[in-house]
């Protein structure tokens, strides 16, 4: 449930590599569970109920495939036998969301009450994270790729006049699992997007037959507020409510995945291996792979993007006079390994890296700490800042968004804001205690603002 400092950070160089994902325009998940949502037993028989049922979706795909707690499994899940078993846990999922007759779930609430559900059930096992805003098809296909369970809410937007024209507001929305993305590769075409629905049957008592609905989405730019110049990205379900004024857009997504470490053997062998705590059969990629890296060259540093779909990397390969330390970038649903075409300085043998939890990449080039934007070919550095002594380690705090950073030459811990302008606490190390330290922490991509 809670991502560890080091093995979420250095196991995900490793994914892409294994996935072999280039060229795989389609991806799916088969034997997903399409519980209904309204039902006997849940409060308003669960007509508020989308995010809760989404997610016990896949409570019971896990328990039938590889981990049978989660959900007493495994079992014939469309069997009638099993209904009063699904609705209670249903009830227990929507409880710990937070989940109301009159307002549904919020996305917090969404986030925090599955996490609270999978927890004693599979303790650091697995990790649940949210998204919020633009989603795109790619965004999907990538979190699926990479073994993702992933849920999407929706919202409906309808449009209210304004001085300038028509706009569009949320009014409701609904949640669904996602079981499979297709025609990713194909800009001509706009992706299908396949999901088990939990409103597709208005029976409280009986299991409906489980069923995949199918709609394209496509990315679109809108106006969302009265006064001109706001407009929102989204991806709208383009045939869902076709002959309605009221539009579909992709706002919120839920992923859930086994934890996995990613290690690299001592010495320098040109390789990094992957393993997972938890081997879901169905999974796109397999829970143990090998990364293979350059001959000679060895992964120094490792750190892995808030989104989980990518990796920042430092390779360390020995040249005439001293050693090249340049800085990668590995998209894990494609496999592309991107040479930023940064060379960093090493102090202390050292070239940490970590992402903040917007995304950008904290460096520490030598002595001179910097912050840079890696969403284009060519970084951008937005921030830096020149250090007393090279550092040996950097981590991002997400509940606090500072950077941490570990300079044993002048054996300093230092917490700085995350544009580097303010020191926020400078202290020495304790008596004793060593000048240590090496990965990153993974931010939490759930706490976006």
């Amino acid at each position: 449930m809670f991502v560890s400092a080091r093995s979420l950070a250095s196991l995900v160089v490793c994914l892409g590599a294994a996935a072999g994902a280039h060229g795989q325009c389609n991806v799916y998940r088969w034997n997903v569970p399409d519980f209904d949502q309204k039902r006997n037993g849940l409060p308003g028989d669960g007509g508020m109920y989308c995010l809760p049922t989404s997610a016990t979706n896949w409570m019971a795909y896990i328990a039938n495939h590889g981990y049978p707690p989660m959900m007493a499994g495994p079992r014939d899940w469309p069997n009638q036998s099993n209904y009063s078993l699904v609705t209670a846990t249903d009830s227990l999922m929507g409880s710990l969301m937070g989940t109301t007759t009159a307002g549904g779930t919020n996305g917090a609430g969404g986030l925090i009450g599955l996490q609270a559900y999978m927890f004693p059930r599979g303790p650091f096992l697995f990790t649940t994270t949210a998204w919020f805003g633009t989603i795109s098809p790619l965004d999907m296909w990538v979190q699926m790729q990479t073994n993702g369970l992933v849920d999407i809410c929706y919202g409906y937007f309808i449009p209210l006049p304004g001085p300038s024209g028509n706009f569009y507001g949320r009014n409701g929305g609904h949640c669904v699992t996602l079981n499979g993305v297709e025609n990713i590769c194909a800009p001509a075409v706009h992706p299908t997007i396949r999901m088990r629905n939990p409103a597709d049957d208005a029976n409280l008592s009986t299991q409906s037959p489980f069923a995949t609905e199918a709609t394209h989405g496509i990315l679109e730019t809108f106006p969302t507020a009265p006064i001109p110049g706001y407009f929102s990205t989204l991806t709208r379900l383009e045939d869902f409510g076709g002959g309605s004024s009221t539009r579909r857009y992709i706002d919120s997504m839920y992923v859930v995945r086994a934890n996995f470490n990613c290690w690299a053997p001592a010495g320098s062998v040109p390789e990094m291996h992957l393993s997972k705590t938890v081997s879901l059969f169905g999974d796109p990629q397999p829970q143990n792979a090998t990364f293979t890296l350059p001959p000679g060259s060895v992964a120094s540093a490792i750190a892995v993007h808030p989104d989980q779909s990518k990796v920042a990397y430092v390779l360390s390969t020995p040249m005439a006079g001293g050693i090249s330390h340049q800085l990668h970038l590995l998209n894990l649903g494609t496999s592309a390994d991107l040479n930023l075409g940064v060379l960093l300085s090493a102090a202390n043998d050292k070239t940490p890296i970590a992402f903040d939890r917007f995304g950008r990449l904290i460096t520490c080039d030598g002595s001179v700490l910097k912050v840079m934007d890696v969403t284009d070919r060519v970084p951008l550095v937005v921030a830096s800042r020149q250090l007393e002594a090279g550092a040996s380690s950097i981590c991002f705090d997400d509940v606090h968004d500072e950077v941490v950073v570990l300079t044993p030459g002048n054996r300093r811990l230092i917490r700085c804001s995350m544009d580097l302008a303010t020191w926020v606490r400078e202290e020495p190390l304790p008596a004793g205690v060593p000048a240590m330290g090496d990965g990153s922490v993974t931010p939490d991509p759930t706490n976006q603002r």
